[in-house]
């Protein structure tokens, strides 16, 4: 009974490693903070997240719908304290 859960389990576990090696077809994945504007933002499989802002920036803001031609889906939770 070990032995063939051991099997079972090398052969999960190299089907595993293959399918993590495969290239992810139509994934964007980007590094680094970038910035535009007020804004400072991240992107990450193609979509943009508001991370922080100049502390100059007051009075009301408009969060733009797309930064750098990615489309702004999220803010982080501290993106604008001290403004």
């Amino acid at each position: 009974m070990k032995k063939n859960s051991k099997k079972l389990l090398s052969a999960l576990l190299a089907m595993v490693m293959v399918l993590c090696s495969l290239p992810f077809a139509g994934v964007t994945f980007s590094a680094g903070a970038e910035n535009s504007g007020y804004y400072t933002y991240t992107v990450y499989n193609g979509k943009a997240t508001i991370t922080d802002c100049d502390e100059s920036i007051s009075g009301e803001v408009a969060i733009p719908d797309t930064l750098g031609g990615y489309p702004v889906t999220s803010i982080g939770g501290r993106a604008f304290d001290g403004c």
